[in-house]
């Protein structure tokens, strides 16, 4: 029987502890220093879940709550606060459950990669404007606007990176963080965007060796 400390686990705790390991392995896997809760749920939940016909992540509460876990988010309306920041959006409620509130939550991702106005539009769907850095309320949301500037020639993003980072050098930090890690993923319109802002910023990143669940719980 699962204990920690000598104390038996209940199966909310063992739940917690699961998504915890799955959370430090992914971000560890991916070689990058991720601290920000949002960073860290939005590369677990993209290495989680396949994209959709939309081309973006779809995913229930139940299932996002599951990970949220993992990820130091201990608030009741840890979801609600994320659709809040902008990282999830709500898509509808499942039909045929015995949880009536159960939603339907779309994580808001590029679909397409090399597309300015696929990327305004995600700017949009977070609510923030590129230009405004005080609108920046995740790393996330930074992201996003760097790989829109990765899209425009070398100057323009190098004096817009620079602006942002004078604003908040924590938040566009996390975002390069990030960045380094989403290169990791395999066909996804985000690698692509991910690889062209570290490229800008004048490095290269290559992924560490996979790190197994196994081999992240022996250390």
């Amino acid at each position: 029987r699962p204990v920690k400390a000598g104390r038996p686990l209940d199966s909310r705790e063992i739940a917690r502890l699961a998504s915890e390991i799955l959370a430090r392995a992914y971000v560890k896997e991916a070689g990058a220093s991720l601290s920000h809760e949002d960073s860290i749920f939005y590369l677990v939940v993209k290495k989680v879940f396949p994209r959709g016909e939309e081309g973006r992540r779809l995913a229930s509460s139940s299932d996002l709550i599951l990970l949220s876990y993992g990820v130091g988010v201990k608030k009741e309306r840890a979801l609600e606060d994320l659709e809040r920041r902008g990282v999830l959006k709500a898509y509808g409620r499942e039909e045929e459950t015995e949880v009536a509130s159960r939603k339907t939550y779309m994580l808001i991702e590029p679909a397409k990669s090399g597309d300015e106005t696929e990327l305004s539009q995600i700017l949009r769907m977070h609510n923030v404007y590129p230009e405004n850095p005080a609108t920046f309320k995740s790393p996330v949301h930074v992201l996003h606007a760097l790989m829109l500037y990765a899209l425009k020639p070398k100057d323009v993003f190098t004096k817009y990176y620079e602006r942002i980072y004078l604003a908040n050098p924590s938040l566009v930090s996390e975002a390069v963080e990030l960045a380094k890690a989403l290169t990791t993923l395999e066909g996804d319109p985000e690698a692509e965007l991910a690889s062209r802002v570290i490229e800008y910023l004048g490095g290269s990143f290559k992924n560490k060796r996979g790190v197994s669940l196994y081999d992240f719980t022996k250390h």
